[in-house]
């Protein structure tokens, strides 16, 4: 969808960088709870991006990776941790993205970790809510279970991945996300043997 000008932002409690992973463009992705994607020092501020953070975990002689420019200061990984204020980008796209959404896709998610669960309540009232999750969640907000008064909010019980490619085979889409997903399989496999080779090396 995002291939197709469809997206306009994905919102993600994750800060495993897989939405990075997977392709998606690092403008199109709001991590609500920060990821691994950059870390910064803690002392000077210098940003580092996540190759760099990668390889000090796989060469590092220390466990805790120190700063390249001050030399002393700890480099943390952009995660919130509690009690911290969520991302900046996070309130900064809020408002004008929520505003001009015409189809919001919830997934994987028990909705119960706010502000991001609120999320849902943010669009306005005609927009339809397509729920795609495991089990039924949301209940006080979506109405999916709500004959009488429900007119755009839908319930998908199974797993994401089953989720998105029914939404694309009625969308006509299945086989272009069917080659997607076989490029970008190839191309971790490329990457992981890439990883693997640098590794060896570095034993020998």
């Amino acid at each position: 969808m995002v291939e197709r000008g469809h997206v306009r932002r994905i919102y993600t409690q994750n800060i495993d960088i897989l939405e990075y992973l997977s392709g998606t463009p690092a403008d199109k992705i709001v991590t609500a709870h920060g990821s691994h994607y950059t870390s910064t020092c803690q002392k000077c501020k210098q940003t580092y991006d996540q190759e760099w953070f990668a390889n000090h975990l796989r060469f590092g002689k220390e466990l805790v990776a120190h700063c390249d420019k001050c030399k002393t200061g700890v480099v943390k990984p952009d995660i919130v941790f509690f009690g911290e204020n969520l991302p900046k980008r996070f309130h900064q796209h809020v408002t004008q993205d929520f505003e001009k959404c015409d189809l919001l896709i919830i997934m994987g998610t028990s909705l119960v970790v706010y502000p991001v669960a609120g999320l849902i309540d943010e669009v306005k009232p005609h927009v339809p809510r397509l729920l795609i999750n495991l089990e039924p969640v949301g209940k006080g907000v979506l109405r999916y279970n709500n004959k009488a008064s429900n007119k755009r909010d839908v319930f998908y019980e199974g797993s994401a991945d089953d989720g998105v490619k029914k939404l694309a085979d009625l969308l006509g889409w299945k086989p272009e996300l069917d080659q997607m997903i076989q490029h970008e399989w190839k191309k971790l496999d490329e990457e992981f043997a890439e990883i693997k080779k640098k590794i060896e090396t570095k034993k020998e």
